[in-house]
């Protein structure tokens, strides 16, 4: 019991330990409403062009919320980016 008890605080360690690094890299710089700024933060180090399409994609994907109020009202006005970047919510076109 004692070995799988080690095994399993290991395990958990391990996951807050890369979810917090993801966090880190991931998550809010200061510059968030700066679309240059962010992208490049986000890229930087990543040694071609796939890794940094996948690296803005998590980004996106972890903290961009799908805006369902707007959508529920058919609004799908134009929203600009650093609008989107600021309230952290958008509908379709906002995504792409």
């Amino acid at each position: 019991m004692k070995g799988f008890m080690n095994a399993y605080v290991l395990f958990l360690f391990f996951i807050i330990f890369s979810y917090s690094c993801i966090a880190q890299k991931y998550g809010n710089p200061l510059f968030i409403s700066k679309p240059d700024k962010l992208s490049a933060y986000l890229t930087e180090g990543l040694a071609n062009d796939s890794l940094k399409v996948a690296a803005l994609h998590d980004w996106i994907t972890h903290n961009i919320n799908y805006d369902v109020k707007k959508w529920e009202s058919f609004d799908y006005s134009n929203i600009p980016l650093q609008k989107i970047l600021r309230k952290k919510k958008a509908t379709c076109m906002g995504y792409s």
